[in-house]
């Protein structure tokens, strides 16, 4: 089964299949899964900085990206905080697509995006008919609440330069691209502001960072672009956990009681 991509670039034929394959949750289906598969979803191309699912909605479909980038973020209070950026091959919409309630997340693209579209309706039938999905599937939650407990620790046991080389060493792992001997460049571009709804910091704060990750010459920033020098200090500044200090409270000074000496009984002694 084929399509065909279509814009600047020369058309080209695309084997649908083997974009499924790459989908991770698909990735050790057989042949004759995907076959089954297949005919249930749909594709869906979009431009950058569009909304394809808001947090709130109770639509049920499950999307897996095939190109592009999208950023996941939530609002408390009116801000939006970053809770992770997905690429191709990563799903989204799983949540919603098991239980059928509101959307937990809002999910933006990042760039023009190419996405595979599996109708929540059709997934329910699906799950009768292939039940390793479902246990993959679970797998995908395991490792969703497993991200949300470390995220949690990291607020609790680093300090912002460790939480902020942290992510950074993640988008490496994610992102990062040869730019050198010695040098990784993170291809995707960040702002100041979700690096910090990222770690969970302000721009401020992130921008101070980077300026001393920058004179250590860890790292290069310029543009939005990170450029990482020397991995090896950043995964130490991210290894090392916050200190808790323990302050001694300091004991209230005790009333002093003021000895009174007892009087002298006076005793009469008979003159003789």
């Amino acid at each position: 089964m084929y399509y065909r991509l279509q814009g600047n670039a020369p058309e080209m034929q695309i084997d649908k299949r083997h974009l499924l394959q790459k989908v991770w949750l698909f990735a050790h289906l057989d042949q004759g899964e995907l076959d089954l598969i297949l005919p249930l979803t749909r594709e869906h191309v979009c431009p950058a900085d569009r909304v394809l699912v808001q947090q709130g909605d109770t639509s049920g479909d499950m999307f897996a990206v095939l190109q592009g980038r999208v950023k996941v973020v939530t609002s408390v209070d009116g801000e939006e905080i970053l809770l992770t950026i997905m690429g191709p091959g990563e799903v989204f919409g799983e949540i919603a697509l098991l239980d059928g309630g509101a959307r937990s997340a809002t999910v933006i693209t990042l760039e023009s995006c190419r996405l595979l579209v599996l109708p929540r309706a059709a997934f329910q039938s699906l799950l009768y008919t292939v039940p390793s999905l479902g246990a993959r599937l679970l797998a995908t939650m395991a490792k969703r609440v497993r991200t949300l407990t470390e995220r949690a620790e990291d607020s609790s046991l680093r300090d912002v330069p460790g939480r902020l080389a942290k992510a950074i060493l993640a988008l490496v792992a994610q992102f990062g691209m040869p730019a050198g001997p010695g040098k990784i460049r993170i291809t995707l571009k960040l702002s100041q502001m979700e690096l910090g709804n990222l770690i969970g910091a302000t721009r401020e704060m992130v921008n101070r960072c980077l300026g001393q990750f920058t004179r250590r010459r860890w790292l290069h920033h310029r543009q939005g672009i990170l450029t990482v020098l020397d991995e090896a200090q950043l995964r130490a500044a991210a290894e090392k956990r916050r200190t808790a200090t323990v302050r001694r409270k300091r004991r209230a000074p005790t009333p002093t009681t003021k000895r009174i000496a007892p009087r002298a009984r006076k005793i009469a002694v008979p003159v003789r």
